[in-house]
């Protein structure tokens, strides 16, 4: 959210300028001057009044989880924000045709009847007769004024309710009677484990140990080596490093044992006196005594000095490596062979703090048989379950919805501790996990944790990801054009947007939210995709058993046939709900593509509000005029079988960044209008259907030429072929 107002902000801020330039530069009648007045005055009423509601973000989302009053606060803001985007992306539309307007003056000097630009504002049988951009026109620019003052008024209420909710500027101060019933979101760890209690991580504490007794030396900072645990939360990192950290060989081969629990703060001092009281064995308040740094450091250097030690970090999440460096200092002096164990959600930790990618290992969830064993050992307390066959049978199904998270097996197997009823087992069989209390209390805050240390930036595109159903196989490219088309990815100086979009994507794969699944596919677990839906508040939805699974606040839409289009046509639109939809994703499937004109001629007309639109699922063998009207739009992929022309039209989505085509070895021609298309980065055609690649089949393309103007496509990136006509 915070990410989204800073976009909202620096827009809003450079707008005027854009404007002034625009109207500087052309006449205009007195009264659009005086609209154009009150508009950019009302701009910046809008940009303070913004500036204002962000100072709250931080506190409010912090406060979020345990509040509904500001859940219900931030649901509110959320919807005027998605409202404000709108109104930016209508005026930016038209302030870019105005320049399109321009840019064609100066293609065609010399023919008066080409001084303007031929483009279809609304597309319908009785207005065929195109129309300049409307900028100059007072009465657009008195409904633009319109909707902003709306907005404004909003925007001002909404500050007036987060003073009531005492919503606080500084990050991280709370009221007082927060403060004092806020639970901590971990617990502190110590080296103590119940072993009897661990299951299958037999495999993985053998390789740990490996790494922690081998005298190779692999990548080692000075004398000691560095190994990692790496892997989602709940997956048992912790307790693999406590069985490890007992182990008697370990004991045995490391004389000096030290265990820290790191958590949050990564605060050097205070890791150092831990570090000396665990080694020193003296009272926090004897190693405390002394706050210098250095005197700590030159201590902590000669306890460990000629000694061989095993350091366990554990819950670990500094990427400085500067913190590092400073904490290296005082460890180098160990004797060769010393060795420090870090547990870490985030790969990226693991590299700053000098860890090869040999000694990196990488920990997976538990196999069926392991998560049965552990949920049976706690949910049974010691009784033989072959006694209760039905609860065996409630209890895998269970044990399958946790796709082998040790915490949540755990917290679900302690919820039916000593519990035998059929019905108290099929309530949690069936209940959504974050329904539960200890799944708000326990699970929830364990997850969340991870998405609370995401860059701002990412955690819009994490809550995105929730667009797609649970186990849906997934590419990164195309996750990052479905982000750049919601405007997630801002280019940097240095970097195009695609770079900073696959940057995000890589930095949530290294803290483990995505997980590999083969080739260049990518899935999400059931409890990550679970976060992610709980954190959008319902804004993503699908069909299930004939029925949106949310309505009210839908903006994206996933469709896994088209029948369900056809519900979701009867249930919320084209005149209901769905209209502020900002993502359709039809998903393609095998033998299963339909003939459609009506429906999705009705959806381009209604559904203005659409950024993504993927129609990989309906076979369309005439795009219908219609789809001008999508100005917002920035990814559409569509299949196109038997379809040979793309209407003109097509160039009015002047926002248009990805256009996908499948099926198109019968289009002869792509639309003269392309040209305007000034925003298209990626024009993707292939011959047959997904998951066909461009390399694969694009010499099956039957394009008879390019159209004259697409040199003018500056931003492009991906072209397929380019066929020059005879």
């Amino acid at each position: 959210m915070a990410s989204m107002f800073q976009s909202l902000l620096d827009r809003t801020a450079k707008l005027p300028a854009t404007l002034h330039q625009l109207f500087s530069r052309s006449p205009a009648t007195s009264a659009a001057s005086s609209a154009y007045s009150h508009f950019v005055s009302d701009l910046e009423k809008l940009r303070r009044r913004m500036e204002r509601i962000q100072a709250f973000l931080e506190d409010a989302e912090e406060r979020e989880i345990r509040e509904r009053s500001i859940m219900l606060w931030l649901d509110e803001l959320r919807d005027v924000a998605y409202d404000c985007e709108d109104v930016l992306d209508e005026v930016e539309y038209e302030l870019q045709w105005y320049q399109l307007a321009c840019q064609e003056e100066e293609h065609t000097p010399s023919s008066p009847e080409k001084k303007r630009i031929k483009r279809k504002r609304e597309v319908s049988d009785s207005d065929a007769t195109p129309r300049c951009p409307p900028l100059h026109d007072a009465s657009f620019q008195l409904q633009i004024t319109a909707k902003i003052k709306d907005i404004n008024d909003r925007f001002e209420e909404i500050h007036r309710d987060g003073l009531a909710l005492k919503l606080h500027e500084d990050h991280g101060q709370r009221h007082s009677s927060d403060s004092l019933s806020d639970p901590p979101l971990r617990m502190p760890t110590s080296c103590l484990v119940d072993e009897q209690a661990v299951r299958g991580r037999d495999h993985d504490k053998r390789k740990v140990m490996d790494m922690l007794l081998s005298d190779d030396g692999r990548h080692c900072k000075e004398n000691v080596g560095v190994v990692s645990i790496v892997g989602m939360g709940g997956l048992g990192k912790t307790t693999l490093a406590q069985v490890v950290y007992n182990d008697i060989q370990v004991k045995n081969h490391f004389p000096t044992r030290m265990w820290v629990c790191v958590s949050d703060s990564f605060d050097v001092v205070r890791l150092t006196k831990e570090i000396l009281q665990t080694l020193t064995g003296r009272s926090s308040d004897q190693v405390q005594g002394s706050n210098n740094f250095s005197s700590l450091q030159e201590r902590l250097r000669q306890n460990l000095q000629g000694k061989r030690f095993f350091l366990v970090l554990d819950d670990v999440w500094n990427e400085n490596q500067g913190y590092w460096e400073a904490l290296w200092l005082c460890l180098s002096s160990g004797a060769e062979g010393s060795r420090v164990l870090i547990t870490t959600r985030n790969e990226m930790v693991s590299r700053t703090s000098f860890v090869s990618e040999a000694n990196m290992h990488r920990l997976s969830c538990l196999s069926d048989q392991d998560a049965w064993s552990l949920f049976e050992q706690r949910a049974f307390s010691g009784r033989n379950s072959s006694n209760y066959p039905e609860l065996v049978l409630i209890g895998k199904k269970i044990v399958q919805r946790c796709k082998g998270l040790p915490l949540t097996v755990k917290t679900l197997a302690g919820l039916l501790f000593c519990e035998f009823s059929e019905d108290r087992w099929d309530d949690i069989l069936r209940s959504d996990l974050w329904d539960l209390a200890e799944g708000k209390d326990q699970i929830l805050p364990a997850l969340k944790l991870s998405y609370r240390h995401l860059p701002s930036p990412i955690k819009l595109c994490f809550v995105y990801c929730a667009v797609f159903p649970k186990d849906y196989e997934f590419k990164r490219d195309q996750l990052v054009k479905m982000w750049m088309a919601h405007g997630y990815t801002i280019p940097t100086a240095t970097r195009c947007m695609e770079d900073v979009g696959r940057g995000y994507f890589d930095n949530l794969l290294q803290r483990s939210f995505f997980q590999k699944y083969y080739g260049d596919y990518f899935v999400m677990h059931d409890l990550i995709h679970d976060l992610a839906l709980s954190l959008g508040k319902g804004e993503c939805c699908e069909v299930v058993d004939d029925k949106l699974s949310s309505i009210g606040r839908a903006r994206h839409l996933f469709l896994k046939c088209w029948e369900d289009v056809t519900t979701c046509l009867s249930c919320g639109g084209p005149t209901g709900e769905l209209l502020r939809l900002r993502t359709w994703y039809l998903r393609w499937q095998w033998r299963e593509s339909r003939d459609v004109v009506e429906p999705v001629e009705n959806m381009f007309g209604t559904m203005k509000c659409l950024r993504v639109l993927y129609l990989g699922g309906a076979r369309i063998r005439e795009l219908p005029d219609s789809v001008g009207n999508l100005k917002h739009l920035r990814y559409l992929a569509i299949d196109i079988k038997d379809c040979c022309r793309l209407p003109e039209s097509l160039g009015n989505i002047i926002n248009l960044q990805t256009l996908q085509l499948f099926n198109a070895r019968h289009m002869l021609e792509l639309p003269k209008s392309i040209k305007y298309l000034v925003n298209l980065r990626h024009l993707e055609m292939c011959a047959f259907s997904p998951p066909s690649t461009m390399s694969r089949d694009v010499f099956r393309l039957q394009l008879q030429m390019m159209p004259r103007g697409i040199g003018r496509l500056t931003q492009l990136r991906t072209l397929p072929l380019f066929v020059v006509g005879e």
